[in-house]
């Protein structure tokens, strides 16, 4: 990345944190309060993982893409950790409210399918 101009430099900066790095970062979120917070089986946090990372790494991209590409071309070097802890005050709540959410409506429709266990709906 060193022969190329700033803003090619910056998009590649940005594209490996959100690209290599946010899908571990947040696959790591799930795993650690499915594991201690919420105490879920590994069956469960693995179709959490399945079923939320892409939707919550969609908001990610949404927020941090331009966060972060305001911050390095934008935002003065004095200012920058001050933004970053900014916005991800807002992610990490954000981030643990996902995390700790009951699955998904389209898990809820899948489960509404499945057979019912209660003798008064037979």
């Amino acid at each position: 990345a060193a022969g190329l101009r700033p803003l090619s430099r910056l998009a590649c900066f940005v594209a490996a944190d959100q690209l290599l790095f946010s899908p571990c970062c947040i696959s790591a979120a799930f795993l650690y309060f499915g594991v201690l917070h919420n105490r879920e089986s590994i069956g469960t946090i693995c179709n959490k993982i399945q079923n939320e990372v892409l939707p919550t790494l969609r908001v990610n991209w949404a927020l941090w893409i331009p966060v972060q590409l305001a911050n390095f071309s934008l935002v003065p070097l004095a200012y920058r950790v001050l933004t970053v802890n900014v916005v991800g005050l807002v992610w990490n709540v954000y981030l643990a409210h996902a995390c700790s959410a009951p699955p998904s409506t389209a898990d809820a429709r899948v489960n509404l399918n499945a057979p019912s266990s209660d003798p008064s709906e037979l």
